[in-house]
C-alpha cells in the first residue's frame, strides 16, 4: 500500500494526462456540506497530513471515467 500526499497525487493524475491544479485537487480533497470527500483522502494519524493510497486515487478516477462513458452513450 503506498500513500500519497497531495502534491504527489497531483503528479500522479498529472503524469496520467489530467492537467489539475493543486487547486483543484484540495477541492476534490475537501469534506463538502456531508461531510464527504470527492476524493477518499483522510487525515494520516501520525503527520496529520492529508493522504489518499494510490490503488484508492486510481480506482476512483477509473469508475468516474466508466461512469461518464456509461452516461453518453
Amino acid at each position: 500500500m503506498k500513500l500519497l500526499d497531495k502534491n504527489q497525487a497531483l503528479e500522479k493524475l498529472n503524469s496520467m494526462g489530467l492537467n489539475i491544479n493543486m487547486r483543484q485537487l484540495t477541492r476534490a480533497a475537501s469534506p463538502n456540506e456531508r461531510n464527504r470527500r470527492a476524493l477518499p483522502f483522510f487525515k494520516d494519524p501520525i503527520t496529520g497530513k492529508l493522504v489518499i493510497e494510490e490503488e484508492a486515487l486510481l480506482n476512483a478516477y477509473r469508475v468516474a471515467q466508466a461512469t461518464a462513458i456509461k452516461e453518453s452513450g
